[in-house]
């Protein structure tokens, strides 16, 4: 994988591992996995400060997988 592409890959793993941190922070939290549409997770600054993240490559912001994992 050559240089442009290795940097876009890791900054969406990133971005992605900080996401799921927080959904597993609320789950551990609150005994319970957040919205799917992010609604309460997404209003809760403690989690999000700075709003819901974006995907740093193609800017559209993260939603849940099936498995409660950043998609």
């Amino acid at each position: 994988m050559r240089g442009a592409a290795r940097r876009n890959r890791d900054l969406c793993w990133i971005g992605g591992s900080e996401f799921n941190s927080a959904v597993e922070r609320w789950y551990f939290e609150k005994g319970s996995y957040p919205a799917k549409d992010l609604s309460d997770i997404g209003a809760n600054a403690s989690y999000f400060p700075n709003g819901l993240p974006t995907n740093p490559l193609t800017g559209a912001e993260y939603t849940l997988d099936a498995n409660n994992r950043a998609q």
